[in-house]
C-alpha cells in the first residue's frame, strides 16, 4: 500500500524528480548489497580452516629443508656472482651512437663498512 502510493505520487512528478528518485532507489540497493558482502567477506576470515587443510612447514623433513635452503643459497650465489647483463668494451664500441670520450666522474662512490652487499647477505645465510 506504501509502496504504491509513492510510485503514484511520483508518476505525478516531472521526469527529473523521477529520474533521480530512480537514481537514489538504485544507489542505495547497491549500499545494501555492498554492506552485506562485507560482512560475509569479513565473516568468512573468522572460520577456522577445514579438518583436512594441510599445515604449511610440519610436513618437511630437516633433510628436505636443507636441500631447500641450499638450493636457495645456490641461486643467491649465482645472482651475485653472474655478469648477466655486463657489456663487454667491443659492445659498447659497437653500439655507441656517442663519439664523445668517456670521463669517469670524481664523485666518490659509497660502500658499505662491513665489505659489499654481496658479503653481507652470504654473511646472514650462514648464520
Amino acid at each position: 500500500m506504501v509502496v504504491r502510493k509513492a510510485v503514484e505520487s511520483l508518476k505525478a512528478r516531472p521526469h527529473d524528480e523521477r529520474h533521480a528518485a530512480a537514481v537514489f532507489s538504485a544507489l542505495l540497493v547497491m549500499a545494501v548489497l555492498l554492506v552485506a558482502w562485507v560482512v560475509f567477506f569479513l565473516k568468512s576470515f573468522q572460520t577456522a580452516p577445514p579438518d583436512d587443510f594441510p599445515n604449511v612447514g610440519t610436513t618437511e623433513t630437516p633433510a628436505q629443508n636443507a636441500s631447500a635452503a641450499a638450493a636457495v643459497n645456490a641461486i643467491i650465489h649465482s645472482t651475485v656472482t653472474s655478469n648477466i647483463g655486463a657489456q663487454s668494451p667491443a659492445d659498447v664500441e659497437a653500439t655507441s651512437v656517442d663519439t664523445a670520450p668517456y670521463i669517469p666522474s670524481s664523485a666518490p662512490t659509497a660502500t658499505p663498512k662491513d665489505g659489499s652487499v654481496a658479503d653481507q647477505l652470504q654473511k646472514a645465510l650462514d648464520q
